[in-house]
C-alpha cells in the first residue's frame, strides 16, 4: 500500500506554508494572512498526525482511514482555538506516538511482531526522527523573534520535515503487513464458504 493520502496532506502542507510566508515577507499576498497562518499551522499538526498514523502500520486500512477523518475533524477545532498555542503539537505528538506504540504492543502479544519498531530502526530512524521534531518544535516556542524570524522558521521547517521522512515506514514492510493481512483474509472466507457449501466450492475449482 502506498502513502498517496500522506502525500497529498504533505502537499497540501507545502503549498499553504509557502503562500504564508510569501504574505508574511510582504512579497505576495494571495489571501488574508491571519487565514494563510491558520492553514500552515493546520496542515503542520495534520501532516505529523498522518505520520504517526502511517507509522503504526495499522493491518486495516479502515482504520487508518477513520482515524485520519477523525484528525481532520477535531485537529480543524483545536487549532481554531489555540492557533498560537504548542498544546495542539503536543496533544498530537503524545496521542499519535501512544497509538503506535499500543498497537505495536498489541501485535506483539498477539505473537505478531512487527519490524517497524525493531531496534534497528530505533537507532537509525525514530530516535533521530523525534530528536529533529522535538527541536523543531523548541525553535517555534522559543527561538523565534521578528529579526531573524524566516531564517530560524526555516530551519524548524527543514528539522520537520527531515523528522517526518524518517518516521514513514519502509514501503516494502507496509507491501508485505497489508498483504499478509489480506492472505489470512483470504483463507478465513474460503474456510468459511467450504464450511457452507461444499459442492459450490468443487464447482468453483473445477471450473
Amino acid at each position: 500500500m502506498r502513502l498517496f493520502p500522506e502525500m497529498v496532506v504533505y502537499m497540501f502542507l507545502t503549498i499553504m506554508s509557502t503562500m504564508f510566508h510569501l504574505c508574511k515577507t510582504q512579497i505576495a499576498c494571495v489571501m488574508d494572512i491571519s487565514f494563510l497562518q491558520l492553514c500552515d499551522f493546520y496542515a503542520i499538526i495534520l501532516s505529523i498526525w498522518v505520520t504517526l498514523v502511517a507509522m503504526a502500520s495499522l493491518s486495516n486500512a479502515s482504520y487508518t482511514a477513520t482515524l485520519n477523518m477523525i484528525a481532520v475533524l477535531v485537529l480543524f477545532v483545536c487549532v481554531v482555538k489555540a492557533r498560537e498555542s504548542i498544546l495542539p503539537f503536543v496533544l498530537t505528538l503524545s496521542i499519535g506516538l501512544l497509538l503506535a506504540v499500543v498497537y505495536h504492543l498489541t501485535m506483539w502479544c498477539r505473537g505478531k511482531p512487527s519490524t517497524s519498531f525493531s531496534k534497528k530502526r530505533w537507532a537509525l530512524f525514530i530516535l533521530p526522527a523525534s530528536i529533529l521534531v522535538t527541536l523543531c518544535f523548541l525553535i517555534f516556542a522559543l527561538f523565534e523573534t521578528t529579526d531573524q524570524y524566516k531564517y530560524v522558521h526555516s530551519v524548524g521547517h527543514v528539522f520537520l520535515g527531515i523528522g517526518i521522512a524518517l518516521l514513514l515506514p519502509n514501503h516494502r514492510h507496509r507491501i508485505s503487513h497489508y498483504d499478509v493481512s489480506r492472505q489470512l483474509s483470504d483463507e478465513a472466507r474460503a474456510q468459511s464458504v467450504n464450511s457452507r457449501s461444499p459442492l459450490l466450492v468443487g464447482r468453483v475449482r473445477h471450473v
